[in-house]
């Protein structure tokens, strides 16, 4: 911008003087303003130039990237097709002893793909109880387990179990601060969540969370497609 500003200073400076000037000085002066008239004109096009080449950059980084994750998604998503297929034609405790390791490669593909360094994926599964309330059962990425279930009766445990019922979501950039509806009472393990119910159908069975140890670490735009993403597929394990 700088650099376009004194050409075109120096091409209406050389303009002016080559209006005074005679002779030789004169086509001199005249070469000259032409010369920066043309670098004002080719300093905007060298600079659309580049902004199109790393527009070019860009949209193919994007689409390495995209490659990259379906690549990811296919890897990490075999094996869980493979034991849900399984699932559909088993019964007994071998049929519960698949679907929990299909929920933990359902888990572990998720953590892989948050792309946040030391994120969880936790699965809460509902109980009817009594009392009726959500308990974690399954987790990947991090160490260390989600600590606090949510149980009916409670202010917490009502705000979420309300949310799986209604087949909802709920997020916090940073939950110590502005902590949604049911995570009043976090733990303290995390600093940044989505939540999203497990639904079959109009059957609430359970919810899938993702949480980072960073405020703002998680995106919900970003979050949100992946999040739903498993969400059903945990539906489909847990239904079959």
């Amino acid at each position: 911008m700088a650099a376009t500003v004194v050409a075109g200073v120096a091409a209406y400076l050389l303009s002016a003087e080559s209006g005074t000037a005679h002779g030789t000085a004169h086509v001199v002066l005249v070469v000259l303003g032409a010369a920066a008239t043309a670098v004002t004109a080719a300093i905007p096009a060298e600079a659309a130039v580049r902004q199109a080449r790393e527009r070019r950059s860009a949209e193919q980084l994007a689409e390495q990237a995209q490659a990259s994750l379906r690549i990811a998604v296919a890897d990490g998503l075999e094996p869980v097709t493979g034991l849900l297929a399984e699932l559909v034609r088993l019964r007994g405790r071998r049929k519960s002893e698949r679907r929990g390791e299909a929920v933990q490669a359902t888990l572990t593909c998720a953590a892989g793909l948050v792309g946040v360094d030391r994120a969880r994926v936790s699965l809460y599964q509902l109980r009817d109880g009594p009392p009726r309330g959500l308990a974690p059962v399954a987790h990947a990425g991090r160490s260390g387990a989600p600590r606090v279930p949510f149980t009916a009766g409670t202010p917490d445990g009502d705000a979420v179990l309300q949310m799986v019922t209604d087949q909802g979501r709920r997020y916090s950039a940073d939950v110590r601060r502005s902590p949604p509806p049911g995570w009043a009472g976090s733990d303290g393990s995390y600093r940044t969540f989505v939540a999203v119910s497990v639904a079959s159908g109009a059957t609430a069975l359970g919810m899938l969370t993702i949480d980072a140890l960073q405020p703002g670490e998680l995106a919900v735009e970003e979050s949100a497609g992946l999040v739903d993403v498993f969400a059903h597929l945990l539906a489909a394990i847990l239904s079959a």
